[in-house]
Formats: C-alpha cells, sequence, structure tokens
C-alpha cells in the first residue's frame, strides 16, 4: 500500500496519542496542553478546593454523630479496661525484652503499641469532649489537625472533677512515651543494649 493512503486504511489511522509519520506533533502536544489548562484553571480549581475541604468535613462529622450517641456507654466500658489492657501487654513486652532471642521482636511489638496507646489516648478524649461539651467542641478540636479532642478532653475532665478518665490519660501517655523511646533505644542504640541488657540477659 502506497503512504499517500495510509489516511484511508482503518489499521493506519492514529490513535489518539500516536504521532505517525507526517503527522506533526505539535497537534498532539497542543491537545494536551489545552486539556491541562481546562483541568487546572480557576474555576475548576475552585471546585476542587471546595470538595477537599468539604469531604472531610462531611466524614468527619458523620463519624461524630455516628460515635455521639454512644458516648455515654462506651466511655465508662473504654476507661475501665483500656488502661489495665494495656499496661499488662506493656509488662509483657517489656518482659520479653530481656531475652536475647525476643528482644528485637518486643521492640517492633512496643513501638507499634505506642501507636495503639496514641490511637486510645484520642478515642478516650473525643469521648470525655463529646459527653461534657458536645458536638460543636468535637468539630472544634477535630479542626485543629485531628488531634485537638485530647487536650479538650483533658480539660473537660479537670473542669467536672473526673478523676479516674484524667488519670487514664495520663496513664495512656505515660506508656505510649515509655514505650515508644524503650522501642527506639532497643532498635538502634547497640551500645545501650551492651551496657544495660547485659546484667539481665539470659
Amino acid at each position: 500500500m502506497r503512504s499517500d493512503d495510509r489516511w484511508t486504511d482503518r489499521s493506519k489511522q492514529p490513535v489518539e496519542g500516536e504521532v505517525l509519520e507526517g503527522m506533526p506533533a505539535q497537534k498532539g502536544r497542543a491537545r494536551n496542553s489545552n486539556f491541562r489548562w481546562k483541568l487546572l484553571n480557576r474555576g475548576n480549581l475552585r471546585w476542587i478546593g471546595l470538595l477537599l475541604i468539604c469531604l472531610p468535613a462531611v466524614i468527619a462529622l458523620g463519624v461524630v454523630l455516628s460515635l455521639g450517641f454512644w458516648s455515654e456507654y462506651i466511655l465508662p466500658v473504654f476507661s475501665n479496661t483500656i488502661v489495665p489492657a494495656f499496661g499488662l501487654s506493656a509488662l509483657i513486652l517489656v518482659a520479653l525484652t530481656f531475652f536475647e532471642a525476643t528482644r528485637q521482636r518486643a521492640a517492633r511489638a512496643l513501638h507499634i503499641g505506642s501507636w495503639v496507646y496514641w490511637l486510645a489516648i484520642w478515642m478516650l478524649g473525643f469521648l470525655i469532649t463529646m459527653q461534657y461539651w458536645g458536638v460543636f467542641a468535637v468539630i472544634t478540636g477535630l479542626i485543629l489537625f485531628g488531634i485537638g479532642v485530647i487536650p479538650l478532653g483533658v480539660a473537660a475532665a479537670i473542669l467536672h472533677t473526673n478523676g479516674q478518665a484524667l488519670l487514664h490519660m495520663v496513664t495512656l501517655l505515660l506508656l505510649a512515651i515509655g514505650s515508644r523511646r524503650l522501642a527506639l533505644q532497643l532498635k538502634t542504640s547497640d551500645q545501650y543494649r551492651r551496657k544495660i541488657w547485659k546484667y539481665f540477659s539470659l
């Protein structure tokens, strides 16, 4: 087939994004640049920005409304069980660090556990804030990078003289910080291990 007939043959017809011999490449580039310009113009950027702002707000509001109804039922059970369970797990993991065979695994478990403790602190602060100050305070705490419910929960526990909840939050905070620091020391400092754990290793 002659080169002049390539436009009539369907097998030789250009597809989108393909540049054939004799076909100017500027057309495909101009098409892509026009598409990008249409996507990134000011009107579309406003809608994209509005969507990025509203979508997390809608999700957070749904979470608040769904959990808020159960906060008064979840909080007593959560407060009475979370600290003993996590404290027992921390003691078991610390005991495993005395053995050479399980030391690195215990360090990894402590590192993961520190994030679990932070999540428990956040959940406890969320529930305390919801119970005492309502949805508006929780939304305000979520706006502050999502962690604002922790100081709000502490403040609510202090102002409403809920010593048990405050004690649990402080205990979880100490467990989170202590387990993370111990895990990092075990994983990264050979000198620390030689000086400290050689007296306890079996």
